[in-house]
C-alpha cells in the first residue's frame, strides 16, 4: 500500500485527498518538480555529450587483416589507411543499402 505524505493505511477506492484544492496543490508541486529534474537531466547529458557521445572510427584487432566491407587484404596497422583509400570507398556506396537497413534497425 502506497504512503502519502504520512497516510500509511489507505483503503481501496477511497480518496487520498480531502478536497480538490488539495489535489490541485499536490498536482502542481509532482509538476513543477518534473519539470525541474528535466532541466536538470538536460544540463547533464549537454555536459556528457562532448565526452560520451564522440563518433570514433571502429579499428579491429591487429590480427585482423581484411576488410569485411570490400574483402581485401591489408598488412597490419594498416586499417586506417585502407579505409581512407578509394576502392574502399566504392564498396562501401556499393552495399549502401545494407548500411541503411542496418542503420534502422538500430535507431
Amino acid at each position: 500500500m502506497p504512503v502519502f505524505r504520512g497516510v500509511s493505511h489507505v483503503p481501496p477506492g477511497v480518496n487520498i485527498f480531502s478536497d480538490l484544492k488539495t489535489f490541485l496543490f499536490y498536482a502542481e508541486e509532482v509538476e513543477y518538480y518534473t519539470a525541474e529534474y528535466l532541466k536538470r537531466r538536460k544540463q547533464q547529458m549537454k555536459q556528457q555529450k562532448a565526452d560520451n557521445y564522440e563518433i570514433r572510427t571502429p579499428v579491429p584487432n591487429p590480427k585482423h587483416t581484411s576488410c569485411n566491407v570490400c574483402g581485401v587484404l591489408f598488412k597490419e596497422g594498416e586499417y586506417k589507411k585502407h579505409i581512407r583509400d578509394e576502392k574502399h570507398a566504392i564498396s562501401v556506396k556499393a552495399n549502401q543499402n545494407l548500411y541503411n537497413d542496418i542503420d534502422a534497425v538500430i535507431e
